[in-house]
């Protein structure tokens, strides 16, 4: 398991999936106390045809350090993991507090998180407690053209089902990038 030291933390992450497939690698990023293994269907899905990125965060799984105070902090560590790895656009993948580090990226990197798309993909769980579905669309609105899909889960939907999330995200990507 390779291993980068970030700031005080080293951090554990898997890089697989060929480098020459043409695509943006996918940057998967868990969501507070979970890890990496959070996105195993994801990467078992992916990575034979494209580069997947996940890694575990500072302070959760494998990595080392105190938890990041920000999300800035988390986005910090993530560009570091990326420049080390030579990755120039990326599209980041997030679940939970990984989503809010990817709307991070995405916004602190423009022109390097590749293929974000308009509209903006928001997968969420039908029986999230913790984020019930009518705040996830008070916060869709604010997308002009955010693509909303609801699954009949909870909060953790890369375990709770993780099948239906892959697909989601796999015809998601397979669209070409609109133009704006």
């Amino acid at each position: 398991m390779p291993q980068l030291a970030v700031d005080g933390a080293e951090l554990t992450y898997d890089d697989e999936g060929p480098r020459d497939a043409g695509t943006a690698p996918l940057v998967f990023l868990h969501g507070w106390t979970a890890d990496r293994h959070r996105w195993d269907h994801q990467m078992a899905h992916f990575a034979p045809h494209r580069r997947v990125i996940r890694l575990d965060l500072r302070g959760h799984g494998e990595s080392s350090g105190t938890g990041a105070r920000t999300i800035e902090d988390l986005a910090r560590d993530v560009t570091a993991l990326l420049d080390h790895l030579g990755v120039g656009r990326f599209v980041p993948v997030g679940h939970s507090m990984g989503g809010m580090t990817a709307q991070t990226l995405a916004l602190a990197h423009p022109g390097r998180a590749g293929e974000i798309r308009v509209p903006t993909l928001m997968v969420h769980g039908y029986h999230d407690i913790q984020l019930p579905v009518r705040q996830m669309l008070r916060l869709a609105k604010d997308y002009e053209d955010a693509e909303i899909r609801v699954l009949d889960a909870g909060h953790e939907l890369p375990v709770e089902k993780p099948a239906e999330l892959t697909a989601v995200l796999d015809r998601f990507l397979d669209r070409p990038p609109a133009r704006a």
